[in-house]
């Protein structure tokens, strides 16, 4: 992964970056698209970052890994203000013409530079130790995740419309969630095409069963998948800010989906749980 736990991100005034980690052009604006019209979404290939109505924190989730076979949560940033969950933005940034294709650890690096410039973000991390987690493994009989026919890279396909099938998988590269309402529960479908295991899989996954997802399962490659679950939503107006954990009752659970539709399981155990401190930060200047 990109940092090792004892690692320390310290975005201060002597030069941190190398030159080829630095984007050629980039553009900051404030987002006018509005939440319903258009989905939040960072994406990135080799060549190109782009994000549309996203939030700080959801850049931040991007650029930084704890590492570990495990991707950031909400819970996981601290110290940020307010309006790094309410401001969104709109940004389109590219690598330097004629130059090959970044890997996904350096296009981390770049938006770490670029958030650095921008917004005057200094940051470092902490770990919580002893913490309830889960570990993503392979269920007894092995993994049912049907691997993508094409391995290559997936460049940015364009933001996917509101009204789609459930059952049709996204471009390469997306992850989409499909949300059906009733009373008390939620049918959810997530699909994604050619993702690898983390953080992508593992970023699906996370935000529906409370704890911090470590993978375990040493899959490689990139993946297709569908996965429907019920959701228990029966307490959320109680306390807006928990993530609400599915529950037989009202259907199937994400730990029975996983197990039985792709065959995965997770185990619960404990473990030290990297976390990122905002130290700074303020809203960008635009160009």
């Amino acid at each position: 992964m990109l940092y090792s736990v004892a690692l320390i991100l310290l975005f201060m005034s002597q030069p941190f970056f190398a030159q080829k980690d630095v984007f050629e052009a980039a553009s900051i604006k404030p987002s006018q698209t509005g939440f319903l019209r258009t989905p939040p979404r960072v994406a990135a290939d080799g060549r190109r970052f782009t994000a549309s109505n996203a939030t700080v924190r959801m850049l931040l989730q991007f650029a930084c890994s704890p590492g570990l076979g495990r991707s950031l949560r909400n819970a996981d940033i601290i110290g940020a203000p307010g309006w790094t969950d309410t401001d969104r933005f709109e940004i389109e940034a590219k690598v330097q013409d004629g130059e090959p294709p970044v890997s996904r650890e350096q296009m981390q690096r770049m938006v770490q530079a670029l958030l650095s410039d921008r917004f005057q973000l200094k940051l470092h991390w902490d770990k919580r130790d002893n913490v309830e987690i889960y570990n993503l493994v392979s269920a007894k009989d092995g993994s049912k995740l049907k691997k993508s026919e094409d391995q290559t890279t997936p460049m940015i396909a364009p933001q996917l419309a509101l009204a789609i099938s459930p059952t049709a998988l996204p471009p390469r590269g997306q992850v989409r969630t499909i949300a059906n309402p009733s009373p008390g529960s939620m049918l959810l479908t997530i699909s994604g095409a050619s993702i690898p295991i983390v953080p992508d899989f593992v970023n699906a996954v996370q935000p529906y069963v409370g704890r911090p997802v470590v993978d375990r399962t040493a899959l490689t490659g990139l993946f297709d998948f569908q996965l429907q679950f019920a959701l228990d939503t029966s307490g959320i107006s109680a306390a807006p800010n928990a993530a609400p954990v599915a529950a037989e009752p009202s259907g199937t659970s994400v730990f029975s989906a996983l197990q039985e539709q792709l065959g995965l399981k997770l185990e619960s155990s404990k473990g030290a749980v990297d976390v990122l401190v905002v130290d700074t930060i303020q809203r960008p200047s635009e160009n």
